[in-house]
């Protein structure tokens, strides 16, 4: 798949599309690509906030969560560089192997990005997950 392909298929799966994705290109550093994303969540919050979509993009320098409302579309970016620690939790329940469940990122300034394993019920994207928790060092 080219980066174009990619990228074309980001923004066609994005709620709000070409909106959302002028956001992310606004959030993304300097030349900068996106290597892995995944959607989090997608689902109808409640009447009064309507729906939700919750997705994570990686790039070399920053780890990006990108919300998206019916009203705005709120972007924070992890500053890579600044990342102090990471921590995997496994669920060992299963008889087979341990299953990865949450990865947890904790950077200089003692702020944490939690990044658990998206369930199907929220349309969430578990093989994206994995694909972007695999390129964190």
């Amino acid at each position: 798949m080219t980066q174009k392909d990619f990228y074309d298929d980001i923004k066609s799966s994005l709620y709000m599309g070409e909106k959302a994705w002028r956001a992310l290109n606004a959030s993304i550093p300097g030349p900068e690509y996106i290597k892995a994303w995944y959607r989090a969540s997608r689902r109808d919050v409640d009447q009064k906030s309507g729906f939700r979509e919750v997705n994570w993009f990686l790039t070399n320098q920053v780890l990006i969560r990108q919300e998206i409302n019916p009203t705005e579309i709120f972007m924070i970016s992890f500053q890579l560089n600044q990342l102090t620690q990471i921590e995997r939790y496994f669920d060992v329940s299963s008889d087979e192997y341990p299953m990865l469940r949450r990865t947890v990122l904790i950077f200089a300034d003692g702020k944490t990005c939690d990044l658990s394993v998206p369930s199907r019920q929220s349309y969430g994207d578990v093989e994206g997950y994995f694909r972007l928790v695999s390129l964190l060092v």
